[in-house]
């Protein structure tokens, strides 16, 4: 909203990434971070993401993972479930 055509937009957190979507419609360049790995899929989607778009002289996407990543809504889920409630009585 507060940006103009050919300035960049960061999207700390990218989720499914709406806000890169409607930074290329509008002509801005944009940078996002999202830690889950399994919301790629889903942005890859949302922003129509093609791999040959460089060779076409297009915009280009590129995504980089952290050596270390984990899926984390699983490993998050995960944690949950060995969780105990602290308000249920045994």
């Amino acid at each position: 909203m507060f940006s103009y055509v050919g300035e960049t937009v960061l999207d700390p957190f990218l989720g499914s990434g709406t806000t890169v979507k409607v930074a290329r419609e509008m002509g801005r360049n944009s940078w996002g971070y999202e830690i889950d790995l399994e919301l790629r899929r889903v942005i890859e989607e949302k922003i129509g993401v093609a791999r040959t778009a460089s060779i076409r002289g297009e915009d280009t996407v590129d995504f980089i993972e952290r050596a270390d990543a984990k899926m984390l809504r699983a490993f998050l889920q995960s944690k949950v479930k060995m969780q105990r409630s602290v308000t249920t009585k045994k």
